[in-house]
């Protein structure tokens, strides 16, 4: 599936100095409801194929064409759902709150007034999932409490070589990588962001690369104690 991304109202700092960034704007459940759209559709040209044709229920041409209009199905209903399925996900932005919220319900938030832990990190995608292998993932956390506020960004080859990312650290190996002792701080680095990491995994919200820009921006201009500068 492609990972473009439908119009959708563009982020503004408003009169109080507040800041929204629109969250997933291509949300993550339409893949589901693509996949349902393709199952139903393959296996109903499947049947009927099977019945109209008196092929039974072992023909590789009614597979061809069950495939065929399950794919086409899948392609439809994804291209509307893009379309037509405008976000509802927000990371709201002030100089009092930072928060993620869906729809009118405030899911968590920190405060920035206090001490903030800002993780950023960034890593290639191995294999084909919703972007395609060779993508790049660059993602920011803040963390406070044990509550953690994950963005990200989706970046294909071409647009990973223009980015600066002195900001960000190589995301590297895994858990199992980081046991040895020969490098303690690198060790208990990579540990931070691999728990960050699983956060993003888990419940992150997924931006645009100007937005996380834009974003980065924001914070450093109203949180200079805790939010690092860009080098």
């Amino acid at each position: 599936m492609s990972v473009e991304s439908y119009a959708s109202p563009e982020p503004e700092i408003d009169q109080d100095e507040s800041l929204a960034i629109l969250g997933d704007r291509v949300p993550t459940s339409i893949a589901f409801y693509t996949f349902i759209a393709f199952s139903v559709a393959a296996i109903s040209a499947y049947l009927s194929s099977a019945a109209i044709f008196s092929w039974g229920f072992c023909s590789a041409l009614g597979v061809f064409i069950a495939v065929i209009v399950g794919g086409g199905v899948a392609y439809v209903t994804e291209y509307l759902l893009k379309r037509y399925w405008v976000s509802n996900r927000y990371v709201h932005l002030t100089p009092k709150r930072l928060s993620f919220v869906f729809g009118n319900r405030e899911e968590r938030f920190i405060d920035p007034t206090e001490r903030v832990h800002v993780l950023a990190w960034y890593f290639e995608v191995k294999r084909n999932s919703r972007v395609p292998k060779g993508w790049y993932v660059l993602a920011l956390c803040f963390e406070q409490d044990d509550i953690y506020l994950p963005i990200y960004a989706l970046l294909s080859p071409e647009a990973f070589q223009d980015v600066d990312t002195s900001f960000f650290k190589a995301l590297i190996g895994s858990r199992r990588d980081y046991k040895a002792d020969e490098n303690v701080r690198l060790a208990a680095e990579q540990k931070r962001l691999l728990t960050a990491e699983t956060a993003r995994n888990i419940d992150g919200v997924e931006a645009t690369y100007e937005d996380v820009e834009k974003m980065l921006a924001y914070l450093q201009e109203h949180f200079p104690e805790w939010m690092p500068r860009l080098t």
